[in-house]
């Protein structure tokens, strides 16, 4: 009889169609979870350590992840791996790759934990902490590449790697529990009740290897296999939990709108395509009418049908999810519709601080701009509240955001501008959470400065600084455009002051000319009335010598000059000229 011998595959459990089926949709579960977790911390990962940090956590558990749902498929469609065959070899690559992420998150774990709690000389954590997954990982090449170096095979790893995985874990859900109280940290997430449990079922399963706990020895093979692939899968919670504060940072929102909407969509085409070819079967084969012909065709009529409905999910789903960020697009967007109605800076700056504290629930917004470097700074502040900046502050960070116009943040996840350390010490201490530059082709105009959140527990994130630097843009349109209908009434009061002066240059002359006539008239006849009309003259004189430079007068004042001019002309009409006037004093 011919008998096949095959590898035990390591870490997979095959002791009942259950626990098989759900090891796939289980293994299947946690890929998704950290593609999702991937593509949030990808965008953050270019500014700050802690978020790079929690990308390659996610990175090293997707190791482990990928490649048991690999193995999983694997054996599912294509049988066990015959030894020395290509199928075996790409087993054990899998198996290899699934080792080092299974080996390499605890020590991970365990060193982002050290860090956020601030203990003395961690240094010397890392290098005792490096120890033993260095020692299993050495190991596990040696067993999986050189089988014959070591005296024992890759499943006699299985009980050490297990064991070393709930002494790291469990040693982090102790350190939080009893360093963490108290301290800020990015495990903050990590609560103490989520410590406990994950403490509690990390030491049980670590005696239960040792058989301390004869947890192993009371049931049977097949629950034995229940609770370790469930281990194996609860391994991801500590993860997420201490890289939650970081993934909040990123697109939540948008990243789930169109995880669901591709979702849907892949999902229905699957559905569609196998039942359709499952009822189309029985006619193709009476017919005799080549199936991949048919499924060709049947597959681009789906994509036709379907890419209308991934086009319809994609315009209703955000109105059918209305969630916080809906609100914020929504009273952005009719404040942008509003800013044609503002004609003055400081009801721009005014409307704008409030706007910011009600789209973002923010407890204090201040804006400073100046639409060219000549003026003074424009600002307006919502609430008495952090941020404290004064002109003096903004007149000092100023040189910076005008070479590099970025946004800076508090939170360095978020932060792209780069700023000395003082001076990010001073904004932290007057409370800043961001500072977002009024852009206008290139060149800042100004700076909207929010403090934090009304509610503590929330957070800026990418899609906030989105939204933030759109407005920006408008902004700077919108200044741009009063700049420029303040340059055209300027303009106008200029011109109309200019025809002034032309017309008075006009008048003077002539007015002059016939007023010395007059007193050459009355001189041999009327002596007195010429040295009247001489009197008022030199009044006339004095008045335009003295208020020439000014735009407006008083009205007394403009009432003596015409009573002096009305006498003027009564010398040189005589009776024939009357100015009845009826102006009480003052």
């Amino acid at each position: 009889m011919r008998v096949r011998f095959t590898r035990y595959p390591t870490f997979l459990y095959p002791l009942s169609p259950s626990l098989w089926q759900f090891s796939l949709w289980g293994f299947a579960l946690g890929a998704f979870v950290h593609v999702l977790a991937l593509l949030l911390l990808f965008p953050l990962a270019r500014h700050g350590r802690r978020a790079r940090f929690s990308l390659l956590l996610i990175c090293v558990s997707a190791l482990w992840f990928f490649s048991n749902l690999g193995r999983l498929l694997q054996v599912t469609f294509l049988g066990s791996p015959y030894p020395g065959g290509l199928q075996d070899r790409v087993f054990q690559l899998l198996t290899f790759t699934g080792l080092v992420g299974w080996i390499g998150f605890p020590a991970l774990l365990l060193r982002q934990i050290v860090h956020d709690l601030r203990l003395h000389r961690p240094a010397f954590y890392h290098r005792i902490g490096h120890v033993p997954p260095l020692v299993l990982a050495v190991a596990v090449v040696l067993t999986t590449f050189h089988p014959d170096a070591l005296p024992f095979t890759l499943e006699a790893l299985i009980a050490p790697i297990l064991f070393y995985v709930c002494c790291y874990v469990g040693l982090a859900a102790g350190l939080v529990l009893l360093l963490g109280t108290g301290r800020s940290t990015t495990s903050e997430s990590w609560n103490r009740s989520g410590s406990w449990l994950t403490l509690a079922f990390s030491v049980l399963l670590g005696l239960s290897v040792l058989d301390v706990v004869p947890l192993f020895g009371l049931v049977t093979d097949s629950m034995v296999g229940w609770v370790i692939v469930s281990a194996q899968l609860l391994a991801v919670a500590p993860i997420g939990l201490v890289s939650l504060a970081t993934l909040k940072l990123g697109k939540v929102d948008l990243v789930l709108e169109r995880t669901l909407v591709y979702g849907t969509v892949l999902g229905a085409i699957f559905l569609a395509f196998v039942g359709g070819m499952s009822l189309m079967e029985p006619l193709l084969a009476r017919l005799n009418t080549p199936w991949q012909v048919v499924g060709g065709l049947y597959v681009v009529i789906l994509l036709v049908l379907f890419e209308r409905l991934a086009r319809w999910l994609r315009r209703e789903l955000p109105a059918f999810f209305s969630t916080e960020r809906q609100r914020t697009r929504q009273l952005l967007s009719h404040f942008q519709e509003q800013m044609t109605q503002l004609f003055s800076f400081e009801a721009l700056a005014r409307r704008t601080v409030e706007v910011v504290a009600e789209a973002f629930r923010v407890r204090s917004v201040r804006i400073f701009f100046r639409p060219d470097e000549s003026l003074p700074w424009f600002s307006a502040a919502y609430h008495p509240e952090p941020p404290y900046l004064t002109e003096r502050i903004v007149e000092a960070i100023w040189p910076h955001f005008r070479e590099e116009g970025r946004i800076w943040a508090r939170n360095p996840e978020l932060s792209e501008a780069h700023l000395p350390q003082e001076l990010q010490a001073l904004l932290e201490s007057r409370h800043v959470a961001l500072l977002v530059p009024i852009l206008a082709k290139h060149r800042p105009l100004g700076l909207l400065a929010l403090g934090p959140r009304r509610n503590r527990h929330e957070f800026y994130n990418l899609e906030d600084l989105d939204l933030l630097r759109m407005l920006g843009g408008q902004l700077a349109l919108a200044i741009e455009r009063l700049y420029l209908v303040e340059r055209e009434r300027a303009l106008i009061r200029q011109n109309a002051e200019a025809q002034l002066v032309a017309l008075r240059a006009q008048i003077n002359p002539h007015f002059l000319f016939n007023a010395l006539n007059t007193i050459a008239a009355l001189i041999n006849e009327h002596p007195e009335k010429a040295e009247a009309v001489v009197e008022h003259l030199a009044a006339i004189f004095r008045h335009t010598l003295n208020t020439g430079g000014r735009s407006f007068v008083s009205l007394d004042e403009e009432l003596q000059l015409v009573r002096h001019y009305l006498e003027i002309e009564r010398a040189r009409f005589g009776r024939s000229f009357r100015s009845p006037s009826n102006c009480p004093p003052n």
